[in-house]
């Protein structure tokens, strides 16, 4: 039964949707008043999705510049996983690693800032490559302790992405499954791992059941999805909503609610029934 109240629910919004007309579309809609603690939760969020897409993409255009450095062999220079860090001037500091007995060490970094290398630095010599500090190697162990922790939970790809995001509460994991297909874009599933400061894990968070994988038309006026496990929609959809540059119109059925996630801007549309 609670299926298919779900399924009457997302056809409701995506008809809705539809049938907006253009200048409502394009308009401002009636502000909502939102809680103090919503508007706070909103606001993590937006700025928890631009801190994963400025990981995406500086680790997308880093890991371009380790293929040219090693003639696309990156294997053969020793490199078996990397760390970015956000850096005082809010750069980011992409560090491809070396793994030894005695420790981890740096192969390949880059400087980046939004997509933009500012600086690249090859320790072709292994024997002159630096030893991470402690603080690095937490960085680089925290994404094995969260992969172990979702072991039982189950992905929806082969491969999987991660951003580890320090906070005053420990290393945030994120885990996040790519896109398979063309004109895709994948909505779950997603983890969110926090590790302590004695490399424990806490129960992993998921963003959604299951497997969710929207495609992307032409003309569309963007995506829409149904949202279960927060009353507020979740620091994923923005950074998808970013990274793919269209709105999602997200229903969370906690509340019956239905947003608009433009980026890292969220607003709440309407109540769905009033």
């Amino acid at each position: 039964m609670r299926a298919i109240i779900l399924f009457a629910t997302s056809v409701a919004v995506t008809f809705f949707l539809h049938h907006l007309p253009v200048q409502a579309q394009e308009s401002e809609q009636p502000a909502i008043e939102l809680t103090v603690d919503e508007r706070e939760r909103l606001k993590f969020v937006s700025n928890r999705g631009l801190q994963l897409l400025q990981n995406d993409d500086a680790a997308w255009v880093a890991t371009d510049r380790l293929m040219v450095d090693t003639n696309d062999n990156p294997k053969d220079a020793g490199v078996s996983g990397w760390i970015s860090q956000k850096l005082a001037d809010g750069t980011l500091r992409v560090t491809f690693i070396e793994r030894r007995e005695d420790g981890l060490y740096a192969a390949h970094q880059s400087i980046v800032d939004g997509r933009e290398i500012l600086s690249t630095q090859f320790f072709e010599d292994r024997q002159a490559r630096p030893k991470l500090s402690e603080d690095e190697t937490r960085l680089f162990n925290a994404r094995f302790t969260a992969v172990t922790a979702i072991a039982d939970e189950g992905l929806c790809t082969p491969t999987i992405n991660s951003a580890v995001i320090p906070t005053p509460a420990g290393l945030e994991v994120y885990l996040l499954g790519p896109e398979t297909k063309e004109n895709t874009v994948r909505m779950g599933r997603h983890y969110r791992v926090l590790v302590g400061s004695d490399g424990k894990a806490d129960a992993p968070q998921k963003f959604t059941n299951g497997c969710v994988l929207l495609e992307k038309t032409e003309n569309s006026i963007g995506l829409t999805v149904t949202h279960l496990l927060s009353d507020i929609p979740t620091e994923i959809h923005v950074f998808q909503s970013l990274r793919h540059q269209t709105p999602i119109f997200v229903l969370t059925t906690q509340n019956n609610r239905l947003w608009k996630v433009s980026g890292s801007e969220i607003q709440l549309i309407k109540t769905i029934g009033e």
